[in-house]
């Protein structure tokens, strides 16, 4: 299968379904050999949604290869058609900001940037796995309710 031209994915609450906009998530592509490849951080808009382009998604995968040829191997073609979007609490954004600060500084600077920008967080975290096969033009992840930084 291919690859869609854009990947949209739309967060709202479970209780009131209402759309939860400035929260950070990232996603999680399925390698069929070796590592999985993490994207992001991306941050929801006004109306709960990030869209990522199969253009970005190409790109980050490229840049992983690059900078690290021994962990990972498989193009976007050869990973497996889901996803994993994931969710942090607080306490699990400042953990991977730790961790990506030492191997990937520029995303660690995004991060804190979002983050001290009012970025919303949830108390715990939160994921959600996606086949692709079965979505429309958007995904759907329902989730608690946010707590405001």
């Amino acid at each position: 299968m291919e690859w869609p031209l854009q990947l949209t994915v739309r967060v709202h609450d479970k209780i009131g379904k209402q759309m939860v906009s400035s929260l950070v998530l990232f996603v999680v592509l399925f390698a069929t050999r070796k590592n999985n490849y993490t994207l992001g951080p991306f941050l929801t808009d006004e109306k709960g949604e990030v869209t990522i382009t199969r253009k970005v998604i190409e790109k980050e995968i490229a840049d992983t290869k690059k900078e690290f040829p021994m962990d990972y191997s498989d193009d976007l073609s050869e990973c497996q058609f889901k996803i994993l979007v994931t969710i942090e609490s607080a306490e699990s954004l400042a953990e991977r900001w730790k961790k990506l600060k030492e191997y990937y500084p520029d995303r660690a600077n995004k991060l804190r940037r979002l983050l001290d920008g009012g970025a919303n967080y949830t108390t715990n975290r939160f994921q959600q796995e996606v086949d692709l096969k079965n979505i429309g033009d958007v995904i759907d992840v329902e989730m608690g309710e946010p707590k405001e930084t």
